[in-house]
């Protein structure tokens, strides 16, 4: 007996969730476990949740992931000057399956030359601003 399978997989979205709470500190960013609903992908596209990033004021780029035992890991950016606290089981954004002819390509800042040392919070808002344009450029690349 066959199985019909969709042929469009990619437009089919999954939630993923924060697999433990967390607290982040003012300006601050960590790696967090996420999780998803089937044991092993690769790649997977992530599109965060733009209501929980304007609700707590974290950011948590696009991402590609691979899943492996159900679990991921993604980054989460506080930019405000307050802790924030997300909560176990959180929905943090949806993943999609990728393409297999998607290209993806690194984007980089150029190094800096400024013989004075940035401050922590300069530093983190400058790799907040690389991280948007990454977000944005990814997802331009994803139009194509």
């Amino acid at each position: 007996m066959a199985l019909p399978t969709d042929k469009d997989v990619e437009k089919i979205a999954f939630d993923v969730k924060l697999v433990y709470s967390v607290t982040v500190g003012p300006l601050q960013e960590c790696d967090i476990d996420v999780k998803a609903p089937f044991s092993t992908a690769d790649p997977v596209i992530f599109y965060p949740k733009q209501q929980l990033q304007q609700n707590k004021l974290v950011l948590v780029p696009h991402a590609l992931l691979n899943i492996r035992h159900y679990k991921s890991t993604l980054t989460m950016i506080n930019s405000s000057n307050y802790p924030t606290v997300v909560s176990r089981n959180t929905r943090l954004g949806v993943i999609t399956y990728a393409n297999p002819n998607i290209q993806c390509f690194v984007l980089a800042p150029k190094p800096s030359f400024n013989s004075q040392q940035p401050s922590n919070a300069q530093q983190l808002s400058s790799n907040v601003q690389t991280i948007f344009k990454r977000q944005m450029t990814r997802t331009s690349l994803l139009r194509i």
